[in-house]
């Protein structure tokens, strides 16, 4: 979590704070999606996310008949292609799964590592 969301988390009203934290968690949500998550009712969270959509805090897609909440930054599309890659990834055989996370740390480990270098090559 950025230090912008950890400041945000500590201006908004503690009763939005569970919601702002499970969209900044997950991305792309919907009501059904975030009351999964914090164990409150569907259409309190519905209320929840528009108090926070309209104080700025997300973008609200309607697609279909569903209406999803996104942090800045956090598009409709990658929801989507998260969503198709999580859904590949729990058909994989646990071993293979096991593979793909070892895998994907270490592809996130080296590209952080290009990035450091980028970082501090300019600072130099």
């Amino acid at each position: 979590m950025s230090a912008q969301e950890i400041e945000t988390l500590l201006t908004v009203p503690d009763h939005l704070r569970k919601t702002l934290i499970t969209v900044y968690t997950f991305g792309g949500v919907t009501a059904t999606d975030v009351a999964k998550h914090t164990g409150r009712a569907r259409a309190v969270e519905s209320n929840y996310l528009n108090q926070l959509t309209r104080m700025g805090y997300f973008e609200r897609v309607k697609k279909g008949r569903e209406v999803y909440f996104f942090k800045d930054g956090f598009t409709f599309e990658r929801q989507q292609r998260m969503a198709m890659s999580m859904g590949k990834l729990q058909k994989l055989s646990p071993e293979l799964r096991e593979i793909f996370w070892d895998d994907l740390l270490d592809a996130i480990h080296n590209r952080l590592s290009v990035l450091e270098r980028a970082m501090y090559g300019a600072q130099s």
